[in-house]
């Protein structure tokens, strides 16, 4: 029995090992969104030879923008709108992010209103699973201050009480 247990045992911190050296999502070290320069020059792109969070990209990358006149939120499907679909000299921001939920959005909006960053026109790409309570989304909780932030902000709001429990 001790040699299994020492078996499995060792293996389960080979594996996590593994994963912290790895960390495909940017969880135990500082994101590689650090290196985003702070000025993109219009047409030119950024490669990375890492996985990472593009919720912290879209986030970080606020900061370093002008006030957009046009700001799309939406998942993967949303990534494809780029600046060239609209008249020339709108200022987009393009903030869809991979398996983006209505909480997502709502903590992107805040974090606009934070900024002072709130635009004329909003493109919201609607995902089927976008107002599903079950869609089983839990990436938005890396902002869920922003999210709560929202929630508390808006007239007449108040927490749900399963997100009331998240806070504890």
């Amino acid at each position: 029995m001790k040699p299994f247990l020492a078996t499995v045992g060792l293996g389960l911190f080979l594996i996590g090992g593994f994963n912290y050296a790895v960390d495909p999502a940017g969880q135990w070290r500082p994101a590689a969104v650090d290196a985003v320069p702070k000025a993109w020059p219009e047409g030119k792109l950024w490669a990375l030879a890492a996985d990472f969070d593009d919720r912290v990209f879209k986030f970080a990358r606020l900061s370093s923008v002008s006030r957009p006149r046009i700001v799309v939120l939406g998942s993967s499907r949303g990534m494809l709108a780029e600046t060239r679909s609209f008249a020339p000299g709108l200022g987009m921001f393009n903030a869809s992010m991979n398996g983006a939920s209505i909480e997502d959005h709502a903590a992107f909006w805040q974090a606009l209103k934070d900024h002072d960053k709130t635009p004329s026109h909003l493109i919201l790409y609607a995902d089927p699973w976008l107002f599903n309570a079950n869609s089983g989304q839990i990436r938005w909780r890396r902002n869920i201050r922003l999210y709560e932030k929202f929630l508390w902000t808006a007239p007449g709001r108040r927490l749900p009480l399963w997100k009331e429990a998240l806070r504890q």
